[in-house]
This record gives structure tokens, C-alpha cells and sequence, in this order.
């Protein structure tokens, strides 16, 4: 996602953020350099922002639009062409 999403859109204002759920900020700041993200990685220690977002297990996936609206929401296998289709059309 780093180089294939991420990269190719943040210029036309994509945000990406990793959610740690029932993770402390040391553990996501592990996750970031670990992985080499250039993106942030926010301690969900509680889980309260996955709850709000999603209803299966991790990983999961949201698009959220400019408006907040929920426009994508999967806990399926990450598809990063379905994910970037969906990006094209925001952008």
C-alpha cells in the first residue's frame, strides 16, 4: 500500500492512517519503522475507533471521503486494485 496507493495519490489529498487496535504507541511506533511507513499508525488502546468503523477482525479496510462519509468498509483480504479503483474515482 506504502508505494502503490499511498504514494501515487497523497499529492491530491488521500490521507492514510493505520489504526493500532488494543495497541499502546510504542507498539505502533515499532509497526511504522518496522514496516518503513510514511504514514501514521494511531494507538487504539481501547479499540473505540475500530468499533466505530468496523464490525469484523483486523486487518480492515475504510475509505472515509472529504465529507466523512463511509464509502468503503471490508474486513476481506486487502485488494489493493479494488482499493485504488475506488481512490481514482475520488480523485
Amino acid at each position: 500500500m506504502e508505494a502503490n496507493i499511498w504514494e501515487r495519490s497523497k499529492d491530491n489529498g488521500l490521507r492514510i492512517f493505520a489504526i493500532g487496535v488494543k495497541e499502546e504507541r510504542r507498539s505502533c511506533e515499532k509497526w511504522i519503522d518496522e514496516h518503513d511507513l510514511s504514514y501514521p499508525v494511531i494507538p487504539d488502546i481501547e479499540g473505540s475507533i475500530f468499533k466505530n468503523y468496523a464490525d469484523g477482525s483486523v486487518p480492515y479496510n475504510v475509505i472515509i471521503d472529504k465529507d466523512l462519509k463511509v464509502i468503503y468498509s471490508s474486513g476481506e483480504k486487502f485488494n489493493e486494485d479494488k482499493i485504488y479503483e475506488i481512490l481514482k474515482r475520488l480523485f
